[in-house]
């Protein structure tokens, strides 16, 4: 009983922050598991192990929350018990319901299922077991890629009063943290892939630093730079390869790479649709609102004109200005 009423207490108290820690911790694993997966000496050490057990605390408290909210909703269904019962004589409106309710219950399950999953720190334990194939084994990557599956939930901001004013103000917003989000996963990446390879020769790291001007004859044994530089030059990249400038000072040479790079030029593309199809939103919001300010001092302009005598003045002035014929 009392490890039931301290849960109980606990998950009340998270309740109050759950919206901005899951957030918080969300970010964080969107910065540091790219890097622990791909960097040498990015390892979980020092302050890093104490963060895995907050969030190991946080996920497990998330998880508890929203399992209970759930399973009260299935015990005892809200107002939308009546609303089925009145719609007992229309088929359709109740066929459109249930088929709803269905879906709901279809994404919570699965939203339960990837809370549970980050509960666990995948890459912690597979760092700690020793196993050098978490940085090259895809199936090894994704588990340690799990939490990132609630990226979604980055949504908290959005609900400020300025972003539900202007709303394609806050889809840019969305699409540029996404872009830079995402290039930073794709840098990460794209040093995964060059890891695959036993020999950096046969890689992308071949050209670094760039630029190699002896490339493909510049063969070396040992790669002479640090974890800083390989991932400075996997940004730019990335940067690179999404804004589809193509540089070519640094570009996948396997094909592995090549069909990597493929895709992250897809996946940009899509981006770029996005954040242009925004940007001709706020010009749309902002034309009727831009026009009804002007029509407003416009009228200003005139009645004061008319009030003040400045009319005929101006119309003096501007007659005085003709040129004499």
């Amino acid at each position: 009983k009392p490890l039931a009423q301290g849960l109980k207490y606990g998950q009340d108290q998270f309740r109050k922050i759950r919206i901005l820690a899951v957030n918080l911790a969300l970010l964080y694993n969107l910065i540091y598991l790219p890097l622990n997966v791909s960097l040498e000496g990015a390892e979980f050490k020092g302050i890093f192990i104490v963060i895995e057990g907050v969030l190991f605390v946080m996920y497990s408290l998330n998880f508890l929350v929203n399992f209970e909210d759930y399973r009260q909703k299935k015990k005892s269904p809200p107002e939308a018990e009546e609303d089925l019962l009145d719609m007992k004589d229309d088929k359709m409106e109740r066929g459109n319901y249930q088929m709803k309710e269905k879906k709901y219950n279809k994404i919570t399950r699965t939203s339960l299922v990837v809370d549970f999953l980050s509960i666990i720190p995948f890459g912690l334990i597979l760092e700690l077991a020793g196993m050098e194939a978490r940085k090259t084994h895809f199936l090894l990557i994704v588990l340690q890629f799990i939490r990132l599956l609630s990226l979604p939930r980055i949504s908290w901001v959005f609900h400020l009063d300025f972003f539900k004013k202007w709303y394609a103000f806050g889809n840019i917003f969305v699409i540029l943290f996404t872009y830079v989000i995402m290039n930073h996963i794709f840098a990460c990446l794209f040093i995964v892939v060059a890891n695959t390879e036993s020999d950096f020769n046969d890689t992308w790291l071949a050209k670094i630093p760039a630029p190699q001007f002896h490339y493909p004859n510049n063969v070396r044994t040992v790669l002479d730079a640090d974890q800083g530089t390989i991932y400075l030059h996997a940004l730019y990249w990335s940067y690179v390869t999404s804004s589809h400038i193509g540089v070519g000072d640094v570009v996948g040479i396997n094909s592995g790479e090549k069909y990597y790079s493929s895709f992250v030029i897809f996946v940009s593309v899509i981006i770029y649709a996005f954040l242009f199809g925004s940007l001709a939103s706020i010009v749309e919001d902002f034309t009727p609102e831009f026009q009804r300010v002007f029509q407003k001092k416009y009228r200003y302009v005139l009645e004061y004109a008319k009030t003040s005598r400045l009319e005929n003045f101006l119309e003096k002035i501007h007659v005085s200005l003709l040129p004499e014929r």
